[in-house]
């Protein structure tokens, strides 16, 4: 009796073995460490993969809730202030299992324990803490810097710093917001064939990178038409991303700037010009009428000459004006006389 009962819990015992069994996922967090004022994953993932797309993912810190996604879309009515417009999850990755959320403009208060949550998940390990590490960068910049300058110049720099030593398979990218390559570095080398040809050979990254995690770009002989937004996004060898930043850059327009300078200048010359034909002009009606009244002064003072060289000839100008007269009359007087005495005879 007692073999056979032995003989059946062995074959049972064999036989389970033989039948596949479906291990259940588990939440698993890690460690993460990154910059003030970038963007960071805090990664969390499924192990072995599983859909969560129909599940609750839940995130929170120190009590307060940073991230809810349940009925297929995210929850944020009670997001916590200081988490607002600054989370996201990976929707299109969720069905692998990848559960990890994006964190943007990193603060120093963001330091401490994250608790990844997926309430539903049938299995023993629902949860796991993700651990961020918020150390200051060698240059405390907005996430979202804007850069100015002039067309002409040698070169510009979009800034990017973050805490040094990073891995060396990882893979740096530079885009515009066209999503055009400006710039790649991967596995210790730049890779200029993946550039776009509108930045090829125009730009250039720090040496030793990496390890100074200076990840700035320099961008030579900048145009009116690199004005916009460039993003720098660092990748791990599996292809996930890691931390990035966004750099506005406007780049001012010189043509412009001269032709407003050649109309100041053109106004300025016209209104000197404007001034200078006024005087002119000015100098002309006045010259005018001082010959006018110099013309005057002459005849009048001719005209008194002439009255007092009469004076000294001949006395009185009137008497003597009469006495020119006296031989006009004279005559007449002789006329009348001489037609009265041919009326006589008659």
């Amino acid at each position: 009796m007692f073999r056979k009962l032995y003989l059946a819990v062995t074959t049972v015992l064999f036989i389970s073995t033989l039948i596949p069994r479906t291990e259940q996922p588990k939440v698993i967090g890690s460690t993460v460490k990154a910059a003030v004022g970038e963007d960071v994953i805090l990664p969390c993932h499924l192990d072995p993969p599983f859909n969560v797309t129909n599940l609750t993912v839940e995130w929170k810190f120190t009590g307060n809730l940073v991230h809810l996604y349940r009925s297929r879309e995210d929850d944020l009515t009670d997001q916590h202030l200081n988490f607002k417009n600054r989370t996201s999850l990976f929707k299109d990755e969720m069905v692998k299992g990848n559960i990890s959320l994006k964190l943007t403009n990193v603060t120093e208060n963001d330091a401490g324990n994250y608790t990844c949550n997926v309430p539903k998940l049938e299995s023993q390990v629902k949860r796991d803490i993700v651990t961020l590490t918020v150390v200051k960068g060698e240059e405390r910049v907005d996430p979202n810097q804007q850069v100015e300058v002039e067309e002409g110049v040698e070169s510009v720099q979009l800034p990017f710093r973050t805490t040094g030593d990073l891995p060396q398979d990882v893979r740096v990218e530079w885009t515009n917001n066209d999503n055009r390559m400006v710039h790649v570095y991967e596995n210790g080398s730049d890779r200029p064939e993946e550039q776009d040809q509108v930045y090829r050979d125009r730009t250039e990254m720090k040496k030793d990178l990496l390890r100074t995690g200076d990840l700035s770009l320099t961008l030579k002989h900048p145009k009116v038409t690199d004005t916009g937004e460039y993003r720098c996004v660092v990748y791990n060898r599996e292809g996930n991303y890691m931390r990035g930043k966004t750099v506005q850059l406007k780049v001012k327009d010189t043509e412009n700037k001269t032709w407003i300078w050649v109309v100041v200048v053109v106004g300025v010359l016209a209104f000197i010009i404007g001034i200078i034909i006024g005087i002119i002009i000015g100098f002309i009606i006045c010259h005018y009428k001082q010959n006018r009244r110099d013309a005057n002064s002459r005849c009048r003072d001719r005209t008194q000459d002439q009255d007092q060289n009469n004076a000294n000839d001949g006395g009185d100008p009137t008497s003597l004006r009469a006495q020119q007269n006296i031989p006009l009359r004279a005559m007449q007087s002789n006329d009348n006389m001489d037609n009265n005495g041919d009326n006589v005879n008659t």
